[in-house]
């Protein structure tokens, strides 16, 4: 990686965007956080806590979000199944 590369929650960009193409669900922080926009890990769970990010219940207090969602929110394709939002 590139000296200088900009990283949030210890991830770059490309890590995050990969991340929510490749996997069925992510944490809030880093990932779906940043990637709506939220600045802060504190923001992303006060957001998920509010109900303005999606999250499906995990295994004791974790929560996941699903990046199905999530994929449809960005208006990035199904990229995991290859396959295209219904017209």
């Amino acid at each position: 990686m590139a000296k200088g590369t900009p990283r949030i929650g210890g991830r770059t960009w490309a890590e995050i965007v990969n991340a929510i193409e490749t996997q069925t669900t992510v944490d809030i922080w880093p990932y779906a956080g940043p990637a709506l926009g939220y600045q802060s890990r504190t923001a992303s769970y006060d957001a998920a806590k509010s109900g303005k990010i999606k999250t499906i219940p995990g295994q004791g207090r974790w929560r996941r979000v699903p990046t199905s969602w999530l994929r449809g929110v960005l208006g990035l394709k199904d990229a995991r199944r290859g396959r295209r939002p219904a017209a």
